[in-house]
């Protein structure tokens, strides 16, 4: 992972005016989250200090100084509004957080995702939709994103609660699954092939010429597990991590009765 320099340097290369965002930034009517709300996005965020923390459409900068005074972390934001950028700096000077925090006047579309591991949002419901690609396509998986108010279509929450009658929504950027796998364990060799939409999974498996469906497939970051039971034998359950190329068995997936060790799986 990179320092908080060097993210400082990629944040402050954003430009000031102009962007994707611009004019729905300024037709949108800024309200402040709360602060009761903010805090509670950073809980349900699980904001800690080993965490880069990324507020886009930062206002004020409320978000990006709690994350940093009450859990810890590093945080950013990022507000084209150039008021509001102002009071942000006069805000975490008093604060006494400058070490941690950095507040960039620019254009959230602009901004450097790929060391972020939560990232906080209160942008309207079109705003969300020209983002979620960015956030599907470029932050890592098992990243976290927490929006007060609005959702991201199609891509439903993890998580929603209501706090001061406000809403909360919570998701992880899921691994991307989708496609054929090949699982080999104890010697055994069986085709995976999965169908995903964002973090919700299924699939089927072709083993001694047989198709059947998987049992319980979840996804869930880069945690993914899911069950095999071929007609007349006893269900198997696996559990593992997914990264680019490979889903390996997780540590503790030998626990549960019926759950497969030492298994991996191969993208093809």
């Amino acid at each position: 992972m990179r320092t908080i320099a060097a993210l400082k340097l990629a944040v402050a290369m954003l430009l000031p005016e102009g962007g994707a965002s611009a004019q729905a930034r300024k037709d949108y009517a800024q309200t402040p989250t709360p602060k009761a709300v903010a805090r509670r996005m950073l809980e349900i965020g699980g904001a800690g200090p080993h965490d880069v923390v990324a507020d886009l459409g930062s206002g004020d900068g409320r978000i990006p100084i709690l994350a940093a005074q009450e859990f810890g972390a590093q945080a950013i934001g990022v507000e084209l509004d150039k008021a509001l950028h102002a009071a942000a700096l006069a805000n975490a000077q008093r604060a006494g957080v400058g070490s941690r925090v950095t507040l960039i006047n620019g254009d959230l579309f602009e901004a450097d995702l790929a060391d972020v591991t939560l990232l906080t949002i209160y942008l309207p419901q079109s705003l969300t939709l020209q983002l979620r690609p960015r956030i599907l396509n470029d932050m890592r998986p098992g990243t976290r994103i927490v929006s007060h108010e609005f959702g991201m279509g199609a891509w439903l929450p993890d998580r929603a609660e209501s706090v001061e009658g406000r809403t909360i929504k919570a998701w992880v950027v899921p691994a991307r699954v989708n496609g054929p796998w090949r699982l080999e364990t104890a010697g055994e060799t069986m085709d995976l092939d999965f169908h995903q939409s964002f973090q919700e999974v299924s699939g089927t498996v072709l083993l001694n010429g047989l198709r059947t469906p998987l049992l319980g497939a979840h996804l869930r970051g880069t945690m993914i597990r899911f069950s095999i039971a071929p007609p007349g034998s006893a269900a198997r359950h696996f559990q593992g991590v997914v990264g680019s190329d490979a889903m390996t068995a997780a540590d503790s997936s030998a626990e549960a009765p019926g759950a497969v060790a030492g298994w991996r799986a191969v993208r093809q």
